[in-house]
């Protein structure tokens, strides 16, 4: 290894951020792309990586709603992980896939959704255009 050149290359290859007030953005439902939205989501948003390139985009983050229901379209093909909460979302107008703590679910780019959040979500969510 060669001293701080291995360092810096490392810090170019990982991403890794402490999840607290400090790191949070509140986003409007219109920045995320979400419509017909009943309540306040008071949506909070927690970056670890945005990166795009040749081989595709990648968007990773903490997101937290607070209860309320919205119709969202898939911007690209969605894995989350649920850390807290609970909440049904109704996939392609035939599925329903119901959320709570450490469920994993995917969602394809392009399906539509009725989301309806019970209890304050929170998931880790993963998002790629390819």
């Amino acid at each position: 290894m060669a001293g701080n050149d291995s360092r810096e290359n490392l810090a170019t290859l990982a991403y890794a951020s402490s999840v607290d007030a400090q790191h949070l953005v509140s986003m409007t439902p219109e920045e995320l792309g979400l419509v017909d939205v009943c309540g306040n989501p008071d949506m909070l948003v927690h970056e670890l990586r945005s990166t795009s390139g040749p081989g595709g985009s990648v968007w990773a983050a903490v997101v937290t709603v607070f209860p309320c229901c919205f119709n969202y379209v898939f911007a690209g093909n969605e894995t989350v992980l649920v850390l807290e909460g609970e909440a049904t979302v109704e996939v392609g107008g035939t599925q329903i896939v119901e959320l709570g703590p450490g469920t994993i679910a995917s969602f394809t780019k392009g399906t539509k959704s009725r989301w309806r959040i019970h209890k304050r979500l929170r998931e880790f969510a993963v998002l790629t255009d390819t």
